[in-house]
């Protein structure tokens, strides 16, 4: 548009308007005019002056001698047109249409003379002013008490101004504009936001653009997973930190109140074994949270393949295990409120629950509670110590899941045929088999039989506890194709640990 450019051009390229535009030069209230733009949507009216008394020619003379005037209209445009609509200050939310059939508006906008198509007219020659009409005491009398009340309407209309733009200057800068990365939530977009839900939030909101930016628009090169809420980005702020966004889809059915719920909830998580959540945004239909980045991305992607699970040595699978009990402990115990994640698994896919890791109670009867995601993280034990997965098996000919294996060797007395053959003999036996009947015990059938996770984080740190022998597992299966199996082995893992809430209690 003329006399105008995008404040934030990257943005722009991108169709991303939500930064506004700038003028390309300064005004000068004596040498500015106005710009006829035909086919507009006119900008919105909250903070507009309108009189339904004058024409658009008296409206025009108005907006020219009065310096905070942008741009004026016709309040309405039927018969000719008549009122009449100033603007002052920012104009806001306003677009031209192609086609002149979408019943645009006129709209005369106050640019600087540098940028009309034409150069303004000279200033008329000055002449000798007029004589002067006879002075009469009345006359004199009726001319200064005039001359008074103007100046004293102008010095309310200019008080009234002042204090408003003050007022306005310190919303902006009060508490509720919360800024990250040159992200600002846009005043007129706060309008679709709690307010009370913003003051309650202990995290920072970043507005939209910052995230568009930063994921090159999520483009597809820039996705790095997706899951049954929609699709996670690397994105890389203005500042250059790195973080994860997670998009959530349109038709996600996970609505406003239930992401607000969780963000509520995740922002009082703070744990070093538990993935951080550094903001949100809630603009219009966009729902988005973001997450610290995880450049070594999910367990799964190391554990199942055989090339990589190469690199997990016997100490650092026991240091995985043990921090992942310290993580569901925090968020059963220790955290401000009790979290059931009811998703345990080495791909941290965001599911509402994944067989084969769900409890018999959970799968059944959906039941659950703390003890189904132990149940859950003790086949994870067993698949960390195994490097096989409990959903599916290469070997067709073996009908076992990896539950029942664990339990049969066990019984036996040959529990360290489960152990990962990449481990070779470096391990520490007693620690293996240690790790092996804890997790027996957290996958017990019935739920109270199941230890607590505080009860599971002392078994597998000390070992002078003397441990309890595990009774028969829940081998609860579910048959699953080739073509769904083989669909979730594929390199789709996200770095964002997606917590399913089930169950808050407070403290």
């Amino acid at each position: 548009m003329t006399g105008f450019h995008p404040k934030n051009k990257q943005a722009w390229d991108l169709r991303v308007g939500l930064d506004g535009c700038v003028r390309n030069s300064s005004l000068d209230c004596r040498s500015d005019g106005f710009k006829l733009l035909k086919n507009m949507k006119l900008p919105e009216t909250s903070k507009a002056f309108l009189d339904q008394t004058i024409n658009l020619k008296k409206c025009g003379e108005i907006c020219k001698t009065n310096c905070s005037c942008a741009a004026y209209a016709n309040m309405d445009v039927t018969e000719g047109g008549s009122g009449c609509v100033i603007w002052e200050g920012d104009l806001i939310d306003m677009r031209q249409y192609a086609d002149s059939d979408n019943g645009g508006d006129d709209l005369y906008v106050r640019v600087a003379a540098s940028d009309l198509d034409e150069p303004p007219p000279p200033p008329p020659p000055s002449s000798s002013p007029p004589p002067p009409p006879p002075n009469t005491r009345v006359g004199k009398i009726v001319g200064i008490s005039i001359g008074a009340f103007a100046m004293l309407i102008c010095l309310l209309i200019l008080f009234y101004l002042k204090r408003k733009k003050t007022q306005s200057l310190e919303n902006r800068q009060g508490p509720e504009d919360i800024i990250l990365n040159d992200g600002v939530i846009p005043p007129n977009r706060r309008d679709s936001l709690n307010e009370t839900f913003i003051d309650e939030l202990e995290l920072p909101l970043f507005d939209f653009t910052t995230l568009a930016v930063a994921t090159n628009n999520f483009s597809d090169t820039n996705k790095i997973g997706q899951g049954g809420f929609g699709c996670v980005y690397k994105g890389t702020l203005t500042e250059g930190e790195v973080v994860a966004v997670k998009r959530l889809s349109r038709v996600c059915d996970q609505g406003i109140e239930e992401l607000k719920n969780e963000v509520r909830l995740i922002a009082k998580l703070q744990h070093r074994n538990l993935v951080r959540v550094l903001g949100c945004c809630i603009e219009v239909e966009e729902k988005l949270l973001v997450y610290e980045f995880m450049e070594n991305k999910s367990l799964d992607m190391f554990l199942f393949e055989k090339e990589k699970s190469m690199k997990l040595n016997w100490k650092i699978r026991l240091e995985i295990i043990r921090g992942i009990s310290r993580g569901l402990l925090y968020l059963h115990q220790d955290s401000r409120v009790t979290i059931v994640h009811r998703d345990m698994k080495a791909k941290t896919k965001i599911v509402v629950g994944t067989y084969g890791y769900m409890s018999p109670e959970y799968a059944m009867d959906g039941h659950f509670s703390t003890k189904s995601d132990v149940f859950s993280f003790g086949v994870l034990i067993l698949e960390i110590v195994s490097g096989k997965r409990n959903r599916g098996s290469s070997n067709t000919s073996n009908k076992l899941n990896l539950l029942a294996q664990a339990w049969k060797i066990w019984n036996e007395g040959n529990a360290l045929e489960l152990l990962d053959e990449s481990l070779g003999a470096k391990f520490s036996k007693n620690e293996v088999l240690r790790c092996i009947q804890v997790g027996l015990l957290c996958v017990q059938g019935q739920p109270e039989d199941r230890p607590s996770m505080s009860k599971v984080l002392i078994l597998l740190s000390n070992e002078t506890v003397q441990i309890p022998q595990p009774k028969h597992p829940g081998l609860f299966t579910r048959k699953i194709n080739n073509k769904t199996e083989s669909s979730n082995n594929g390199d789709d893992s996200i770095t964002v640990n997606g917590i399913t809430i089930s169950i808050l209690d407070g403290r």
